[in-house]
């Protein structure tokens, strides 16, 4: 096993470490963490990525320490801030994922798609919740929507890990937005929390492995 393989062994089972003691607290294990633990993982993350000798990408370190700071607002009870930070670290995403665009006619189907689905399913759960109280949510479903697209138009290494994780942010806010608007089911917020956390992993995976590998060029499938 080289270095690198070695490292990411064990960055990754730290990740995944700190993820289960979060998961598996209160009413799962009977044991109580300070609500703020929330925001270890990805601040561990982060913290990976800016050792990290070979990082070519910083807007993914940044976009992962305005995620922490979303996390910490919603523990806080701030709805509106907690949104505005996930925003800002998805526009990073974005720009990340647009800096090595390459646009296509199935890219601009699946961007529809995509945009499309996002919109249909927020306005279908909100159908009964006042006008002035949707700006904030579509605001945000547009900006999520746009960063899997990004994704699906980025053209360089370990894209498939970009765009899963891309999705996984999908499932996670679709879950949240279900549980707002419509209604819960058991360990619902177990399953937001793993998908997000797991979509993270995946960025910070997949940049790790792209700025490991020589610069050469990959053409989308």
């Amino acid at each position: 096993m080289d270095l690198f393989k070695k490292n990411n062994f064990w960055w990754s089972i730290a990740y995944l470490l700190l993820t289960v003691v979060y998961l598996s607290k209160d009413s799962y294990s009977g044991y109580v963490l300070p609500s703020y633990f929330i925001a270890f993982p990805v601040f561990f993350a982060s913290f990976i990525l800016l050792s990290n000798k070979g990082l070519k990408e910083y807007l993914i370190i940044l976009a992962l320490i305005f995620s922490g700071a979303g996390d910490l607002s919603g523990v806080a009870g701030s709805l509106i801030l907690q949104m505005c930070f996930f925003a800002v670290a998805h526009i990073l995403y974005i720009i990340t994922f647009l800096k090595k665009a390459r646009f296509s006619i199935v890219g601009i189907v699946i961007s529809i798609l995509i945009i499309g689905f996002v919109l249909f399913y927020i306005i279908f759960i909100t159908i009964k919740v006042p006008g002035n109280e949707l700006y904030a949510p579509i605001a945000y479903s547009i900006v999520i929507s746009v960063m899997c697209v990004s994704s699906f138009l980025y053209n360089w290494q370990y894209r498939t890990l970009f765009r899963t994780g891309a999705v996984l942010f999908i499932i996670s806010d679709g879950m949240i937005a279900w549980r707002m608007y419509m209604d819960s089911f058991p360990y619902m917020s177990l399953a937001i929390m793993a998908s997000y956390y797991l979509a993270q992993y995946f960025f910070v995976n997949g940049a790790l492995r792209r700025d490991n590998q020589s610069s050469k060029t990959l053409i989308t499938v």
